[in-house]
């Protein structure tokens, strides 16, 4: 399924649109069950029918595309941002909750173009710490 992150209010010189579209993510070809905005609405978490949570920005970002975690073996049924920070916690069909902890805390992403590792040059840009999760508790 596509996540779709919508815009308000943009107006041109002779239209107003309530909504438009800002940014698309191809995540999965299964439905998606749940999705949660961190509370300074810079990441998405979605969770579905493929077992995996997927973190994007709702943004582009330096540190971060799309950053899948996969360590359930049931469909996700919530996944929410805690603590007011990227930390994550998820919950799949069979009961089972794991808790994810964010390298980056709010503050630390840097707007931009994301690229591979082998792509950056860290002569001209300042080294970015790239978000990823590790798994906490079960």
């Amino acid at each position: 399924m596509d996540l779709q992150i919508q815009e308000i209010a943009k107006q041109s010189t002779s239209m107003f649109y309530p909504f438009f579209l800002h940014k698309t993510y191809k995540l999965s070809s299964d439905t998606l069950n749940c999705v949660d905005w961190s509370s300074d609405g810079c990441l998405v978490v979605a969770g579905g029918d493929d077992h995996v949570i997927r973190v994007v920005g709702s943004r582009d970002y330096r540190n971060l595309f799309i950053h899948p975690l996969a360590a359930h073996q049931g469909s996700i049924v919530t996944c929410q941002f805690i603590n007011n920070n990227y930390d994550l916690i998820s919950v799949c069909s069979r009961g089972i909750a794991n808790v994810w902890i964010a390298s980056i805390q709010p503050g630390d992403l840097v707007e931009g173009t994301w690229t591979k590792p082998e792509e950056d040059i860290a002569s001209e840009d300042e080294s970015v710490t790239r978000l990823h999760y590790n798994k906490e508790k079960r």
